[in-house]
């Protein structure tokens, strides 16, 4: 049982990274890679915290529909944060909108110190700090 928690943070960290790039590079963050990272939640979720949280999972779906909508974030970080709620007990929850909050203002910071143009043209690749914020919870 010693290796499986290395191996799902492995796979997280793995899979966060191509977020990572992605979102950075085309600001798109794939469905596909998005299904990955539900299922890698899921057995983490199962194994570690004994639940999957699929109704909180559920009502930020829900709320993020609305954040969708009036602009605020993209789909791609929408399903991701969804995805990796699934994962994730209450106070990992709390722990989770904390760190991506940090997170992101520090991503923003940066982008604006390296790139201020591409960031008012592009937007925030706000995936690398959902990424940051997951691997923070899970591991603090």
């Amino acid at each position: 049982m010693e290796i499986l928690p290395f191996f799902l943070i492995s796979l997280f960290f793995f899979e966060l990274s191509i977020v990572c790039y992605t979102d950075i590079k085309y600001r798109l963050i794939s469905n596909k890679l998005v299904f990955m990272i539900a299922v890698t939640s899921i057995l983490y979720g199962y194994f570690f915290n004994e639940n999957i949280n699929f109704l909180s999972a559920f009502i930020f779906l829900l709320i993020g529909f609305f954040i969708f909508v009036l602009g605020l974030m993209g789909g791609g970080d929408i399903k991701l944060i969804t995805a990796l709620i699934l994962g994730l007990n209450h106070l990992q929850i709390l722990n989770f909108i904390f760190y991506t909050s940090i997170c992101g203002l520090l991503v923003l910071l940066l982008g604006m110190l390296i790139s201020f143009s591409d960031i008012k043209k592009r937007g925030i690749p706000y995936g690398v700090a959902i990424a940051l914020g997951f691997l923070l919870s899970i591991t603090y």
